[in-house]
């Protein structure tokens, strides 16, 4: 069995004796985006000011902390960081002036544009690694059925190389996906994740370290847990080392 989802709660898992394992990272950072309002044209401009996310501990949160610091504020004396709700609620209290930003997902940055907030930066351009998403299996499953890890990893770094090889058939299944009419908030979304998406998407150290750090202000043996022990590279590896993943790419 393999899964495709967020990555903490595997993690969690493998630290209360389970067996998941990371075998890859398609998504490396947090698709987030700081928006603000159009009286603000630079980071210091927020000093003092409110910004909304959806509740404290949540995704938005995590990335509005890590947009802040990396625009050299600080999330704890710079701000006011207002629990808001869902995105919609976040758009009216930008609009109405509640507050002075927030944070907005791909594809929604567009509507955000459209309405005239600024973007600040984004969670990927600063630097942010997060796994995002992942696949995961378990240690039993590899043992069981290597070769069906195998395949099902080579079939999805095609998938990848689909994705980022065919703009217009991928557009039309992120508006099916996503139940949008519009090419252009399809386009939102195909752009940023061909960029953010790579072609060998292998787990990231870096990046599990990241999740460990957040799991740990809840579970103090998060800390000194060694990333390495909750991912399996071998997969992703093989099909690198042996020129398959290149091979997706050449014209």
């Amino acid at each position: 069995m393999v899964i495709g989802g967020g990555t903490s709660g595997a993690l969690q898992a493998r630290m209360k004796g389970g067996g998941n394992v990371i075998i890859a990272t398609p998504i490396p950072t947090m698709p987030y985006s700081l928006f603000v309002s159009s009286k603000i044209k630079e980071p210091r401009q927020l000093k003092g000011g409110k910004v909304a996310v959806s509740r404290y501990g949540s995704a938005s949160d995590f990335a509005m902390r890590f947009i802040l610091a990396g625009l050299g504020l600080d999330p704890n004396k710079d701000v006011t960081i207002m629990q808001i709700g869902n995105q919609p609620s976040r758009f009216a209290a930008l609009s109405s002036g509640a507050v002075d930003g927030t944070v907005i997902e791909i594809p929604n940055t567009l509507l955000a544009r459209r309405l005239g907030f600024v973007q600040l930066a984004d969670a990927s351009s600063l630097g942010l690694a997060y796994p995002h998403n992942s696949l995961t299996t378990t240690d039993a499953f590899i043992r069981a059925e290597p070769e069906t890890v195998m395949n099902f990893t080579r079939a999805f770094v095609d998938a990848i190389a689909y994705y980022k090889n065919h703009k217009a058939e991928s557009v039309q299944m992120i508006k099916e996906f996503l139940s949008v009419k519009e090419d252009a908030l399809a386009e939102e979304a195909y752009d940023y994740f061909s960029r953010i998406t790579p072609q060998k998407p292998y787990p990231s150290v870096e990046g599990l370290r990241t999740v460990l750090n957040e799991i740990a202000k809840s579970d103090p043996a998060a800390k000194n847990a060694k990333p390495e022990h909750f991912m399996d590279s071998t997969f992703v590896r093989r099909l690198d080392e042996s020129g398959y993943i290149d091979g997706l790419y050449k014209k």
